[in-house]
This record gives structure tokens, C-alpha cells and sequence, in this order.
């Protein structure tokens, strides 16, 4: 996936004010166009904490989850001591927080 030009970032905020009383809505394109979402994942979702399920859903010990975020794959498990783990093949300077 290419990254957008400078001029299709400046299009697409065509709306947006840093000023919220002034700002409207981002064109459409920005959420309905497949090269949108990629950015988005790319530079908010995978960058940013995700929300994956309650705690209470792996109550037990050896009880599992996965899912994806931004396209990266997740599981997250109770492990026999009852700490909950999360482990992912995506590469970052961000951290999974462990609770």
C-alpha cells in the first residue's frame, strides 16, 4: 500500500479545523476509501491501545482469546498462575500493557 500524497492529506482534511467550535467532518473518503483504512490502522490503531475483551472472559486459568488488531494477530491468555499475558507477532516501540 502506498502512503497518500501531501495533497490528498490536505483534501481529505478539507472540514477539519483544530478549532472543534469550527471543525466539520473529514470527506467521506476518509471513511469509506480501502486506502483511508490502512493509514488508519498503520497510524492510529496500531499505535494506540485497543481494547480486546474483559478480564472476566478468561476467568480460568489456560483461558484464551484472539483477534486482530490493525491486521496483527493478538492472543491474549490467563496463564496456570492466573496472570493474563498478551502476545503478538507485530513489531513496535509500543508496549502491551499486562494486567
Amino acid at each position: 500500500m502506498s502512503k497518500p500524497s501531501k495533497v490528498q492529506f490536505d483534501a481529505i482534511r478539507s472540514g477539519y479545523d483544530a478549532d472543534p467550535s469550527r471543525s466539520f467532518s473529514l470527506c467521506a473518503e476518509a471513511y469509506t476509501d480501502p486506502v483511508w483504512l490502512g493509514i488508519d490502522q498503520l497510524e492510529i490503531l496500531a499505535k494506540s491501545w485497543q481494547w480486546v475483551c474483559h478480564a472476566e472472559k478468561l476467568r480460568a486459568a489456560r483461558a484464551y482469546i484472539t483477534t486482530q488488531i490493525a491486521g496483527n494477530p493478538v492472543a491474549i491468555v490467563r496463564d496456570e498462575h492466573h496472570v493474563l499475558r498478551a502476545f503478538t507477532t507485530y513489531v513496535s516501540t509500543v508496549h502491551i500493557r499486562y494486567w
